[in-house]
């Protein structure tokens, strides 16, 4: 109750607690497992020291308050399962004045930072989100740290969902979704990306990027692109061009190798042989569910993804993001979700 002007205003507040374990500026400098008993609330930069191994338990959740962020100069392992993910999110909750839930909104913290060229990462069943960049994750040309995600959605982030420099990196059965910049962001390296999902619908600012974006050189460096291949894979958003190919033309002798194969591609049609069994995608296509909050990337009933996946490449991933199987109809589909009918 408030008194002001000699009226009286009343202000219901509310309030939600949970029983966290708190880290401030925290350095892990040994191998450590951090068990899912408690949530973790980081303020600062929770720091995995140089050659250290952070292990997160399946079931885990850790929340970052705003600029908050985990930096990894050893390796890291957050392997959950389908029915107890390890959730990577921001801390606010609550709804902004116009009804928009803060846990919807982008950067409410930095994001993963991944600096040991020596590393090898594991992600399996992992939901990060709403941060400034998902993973970012740097290598040099002589040494490129590993990174594995499957079975995971990295989604609302201001900038990149991924940026990789100079790293080799393997995403299978994956959602990348909605991000300001670049869903996925290649410079140089190796990568391979299987039954992925790649769908930028970003709203919260215009986006002048693609979704997916493969380079070979930056003003100041050249990194070589050693091989980028999609397979199975769709990649679409809101934008008419959702894949740029950036090769170095001042320097043509700088690796720049790519392969699409059985994808579902939002962009003008190109006719290089490196792309296998492609459909071009047009602004009318109805590939997924929703395109519109609360968004749903699984496929729509007559998408034109369903169906077309290459089914010896299936045949080493039999089932979806949501272990639904791939093989039990007439043919696999592209992305990470396989439409299953309704009864």
């Amino acid at each position: 109750q408030l008194q002001v002007n000699g009226n009286i205003k009343k202000l219901q507040l509310q309030a939600y607690g949970q029983d966290v374990i708190i880290f401030k500026n925290k350095t892990i400098v040994n191998d450590t497992l951090l068990t899912n008993t408690k949530p973790y609330l980081i303020f600062g930069s929770l720091v995995v020291d140089t050659m250290k191994t952070l292990e997160i338990e399946a079931s885990s959740t850790l929340y970052f308050h705003d600029k908050g962020k985990l930096k990894v100069k050893g390796n890291l392992k957050a392997k959950g399962t389908l029915l107890q993910p390890i959730v990577f999110r921001g801390d606010r909750f609550g709804i902004m004045p116009e009804g928009t839930p803060y846990d919807n909104l982008s950067n409410q913290w930095t994001g993963i930072e991944l600096t040991w060229t020596k590393a090898e990462h594991e992600m399996e069943y992992i939901l990060l989100r709403n941060g400034n960049t998902g993973i970012s994750i740097a290598g040099s040309e002589t040494e490129q740290p590993k990174l594995s995600i499957s079975n995971s959605r990295i989604y609302d982030f201001r900038k990149n969902g991924i940026a990789a420099k100079n790293a080799e990196v393997t995403i299978v059965n994956s959602e990348i979704a909605n991000c300001g910049n670049y869903c996925l962001y290649l410079l140089g390296g190796t990568h391979h990306v299987i039954h992925t999902t790649i769908a930028n619908f970003f709203k919260e600012s215009s986006r002048f990027t693609p979704s997916v974006l493969l380079k070979n050189y930056l003003e100041t460096a050249t990194y070589p692109l050693h091989k980028a291949d999609f397979k199975n894979c769709i990649v679409h958003g809101g934008n008419s061009t959702e894949l740029i190919l950036d090769k170095s033309t001042t320097d043509t002798n700088i690796p720049f190798n790519y392969t699409f194969k059985n994808c579902l591609i939002k962009t003008v049609q190109l006719t290089d042989v490196l792309f296998e069994s492609t459909i071009w995608s047009k602004n009318t296509d109805s590939v997924f569910v929703s395109i519109k909050k609360p968004y749903n990337f699984m496929l729509y009933k007559n998408s034109p993804a369903i169906n077309k996946a290459n089914a010896v490449i299936s045949s080493a991933y039999p089932t979806d993001i949501l272990n639904n199987s791939r093989l039990s109809d007439s043919a696999p589909d592209m992305g990470a979700y396989e439409w299953i009918p309704e009864n």
